[in-house]
């Protein structure tokens, strides 16, 4: 790669002397930009039994780049008695109402609603940097639409939009270069999936079945090692207490604040973060400490109601919403970091939900019900052998998670870089 040696100014910024612009829908670069339809819903012989794919908003807000599956189907009769159409493969489909500016490549032949734009390159080779193109061009969209009363796109829209146009060799270098990328996020990604997996096997192992019992004994969380205790939470807790209700803000005025999103992979996440200035008289009772336990209290969304974290000392005043409870132990008795993964296990979690209660359409959870939480103990040694038993497992999914997050911050620059022609490929 090499930075590109002179720009020339065009109606979409600075691109280099030796590349063109195109319009989507001019018929040269894509060779057919059309919208999709949707069969009458209320005719059963359009759906029933129907084996064409038909893809819908909901498809391509999944960030894949390949739409290989869709889970409606139509068949040929209402493929023939609607506006709908079969895109062939190696299109780019692009989302113009909702989540707009969405963009998968269809890898079979498939229909799509009229939400839904193709793109047709005249050459399946530009399949990919078209695919990039039009990723590139959501930003600009959002601009769009802000500045104006426009809510959604149209095709009369997506089709004058105009895109910078290396040569046909530049083009597929561009494509294939950010391919690659693309191809290691996704094997992270399925990295990732499989090590979450065998977390769920050991952890469904180690904090049932412990490390080398051969005794076991029926209990109201199911059947554990004899030598392992059965309490409720309430037996070994120190403090329970619900977080500040003052507002939050972006700015970074006060101390960091966790919220609910901040908690809900069952890790602290600082992404996104946010503050609150709180009167000192407050701050002792609601700062975190190390070994702390937050967990989600109320949630319109059953799922993330028990959600819950560790958390680990770090510098500086931290204190959490209202949203969450936090959770302190007595660590002669328990390890946190043990009692944390417990928590979040499929028992344990049923266990939230069943204390849930629900009000004006949000699930919720109190100290008292949490008290009440019954869970099964090992001695503490044996927690400490568990707890570094499942670090590995952690340590490896904190480490692909973090590679993912660097290759994709890798493509965001790449992309930037390429598009624009500010880095320019090398050509054979």
């Amino acid at each position: 790669m090499s930075a590109s040696p002179s720009d020339k100014l065009t109606e979409i910024g600075q691109i280099p002397d030796d590349w063109g612009v195109a319009a989507l829908g001019d018929g040269g670069f894509v060779g057919i930009a059309r919208a999709g339809g949707t069969p009458l819903r209320g005719i059963k012989e359009y759906y029933e039994n129907g084996d064409i794919l038909f893809v819908k908003i909901e498809d391509m807000t999944k960030g894949q780049k390949y739409l290989r599956d869709t889970a409606t189907k139509i068949t040929r009769l209402g493929l023939n008695n609607s506006s709908t159409w079969l895109v062939p493969p190696k299109s780019v489909l692009f989302s113009m109402y909702a989540s707009f500016g969405e963009a998968a490549i269809n890898e079979v032949p498939m229909a799509t609603n009229q939400a839904i734009i193709a793109l047709v390159p005249r050459d399946s080779d530009d399949c990919d940097f078209l695919y990039y193109v039009v990723k590139h061009l959501k930003a600009a969209l959002h601009r769009h639409l802000r500045e104006t009363t426009q809510k959604n796109l149209n095709a009369e829209i997506v089709k004058r939009l105009r895109i910078p146009l290396p040569s046909a060799r530049e083009r597929r270098r561009i494509g294939t270069v950010l391919s690659t990328v693309d191809d290691a996020i996704e094997k992270t990604g399925e990295i990732i999936a499989k090590t979450q997996q065998l977390k769920k096997g050991l952890m469904q192992q180690l904090l049932t079945r412990g490390i080398g019992h051969t005794k076991f004994k029926q209990t109201e969380t199911g059947e554990v090692p004899e030598e392992w205790e059965v309490l409720r939470l309430d037996d070994i807790l120190l403090d329970v207490r619900y977080g500040t209700s003052v507002r939050a803000n972006i700015e970074g005025r006060g101390f960091p604040v966790l919220g609910i999103p901040n908690i809900l992979t069952g890790e602290i996440d600082e992404s996104n973060l946010r503050h609150v200035e709180l009167p000192e008289s407050q701050r002792k009772t609601l700062a975190l400490g190390d070994g702390d336990i937050l967990v989600v209290r109320t949630n319109a969304n059953p799922e993330y109601v028990g959600r819950s974290a560790l958390f680990a000392k770090r510098n500086g005043l931290w204190l959490f919403a209202s949203y969450l409870i936090r959770l302190r132990f007595e660590t002669a008795r328990v390890v946190p970091s043990y009692l944390a993964k417990l928590l979040q296990t499929e028992g344990v979690r049923k266990r939230f939900l069943q204390i849930a209660r629900t009000s004006a359409g949000n699930y919720n959870i109190n100290t008292q019900g949490i008290r009440s939480i019954t869970v099964s103990l090992p001695p503490i040694e044996e927690q400490k052998q568990i707890v570094s038993g499942l670090s590995f497992v952690d340590n490896r999914m904190r480490n692909e998670r973090q590679r993912k997050k660097e290759l994709g911050d890798l493509k965001k620059g790449l992309m930037q870089a390429l598009l624009t022609g500010k880095v320019r490929v090398t050509v054979d």
